[in-house]
């Protein structure tokens, strides 16, 4: 279950900690460290910096400089988590890791799995 807390600001430095569900190793299991990078340009594209980063197997901890834009901090980082979880199922699809996607969609709620998320 996510554990999301309301950042009330619209700029700022913030240290962010994303983990993979059940601390499954996705990053490594789906070689996704590019599509964290991937993520981290469109950041920077954005205004926002990245400061510092160390991205493991199964989590990724960022420091980011977050520029005041009329989206607010949270919605970027749903936007961003969403982005690199579809960008990881999509490999582990490609790559046939049936008993992953498996384990993954038990954590997925009824309601949201009957929308096809």
């Amino acid at each position: 279950m996510p554990v999301q807390r309301n950042i009330p600001y619209d700029y700022g430095v913030f240290s962010i900690t994303i983990t993979c569900t059940k601390w499954l190793p996705l990053m490594q299991l789906a070689d996704g460290y590019d599509i964290v990078y991937d993520w981290f340009r469109f950041l920077e594209n954005n205004q926002h910096k990245i400061i510092g980063y160390v991205i493991m197997p199964n989590h990724l901890h960022v420091m980011i400089a977050f520029h005041q834009t009329t989206q607010s901090i949270n919605t970027t980082m749903g936007n961003g988590k969403r982005f690199m979880a579809y960008a990881i199922i999509k490999r582990l699809k490609a790559m046939k890791r049936h008993d992953i996607l498996d384990e993954l969609q038990k954590d997925v709620d009824p309601l949201r799995r009957m929308n096809h998320k």
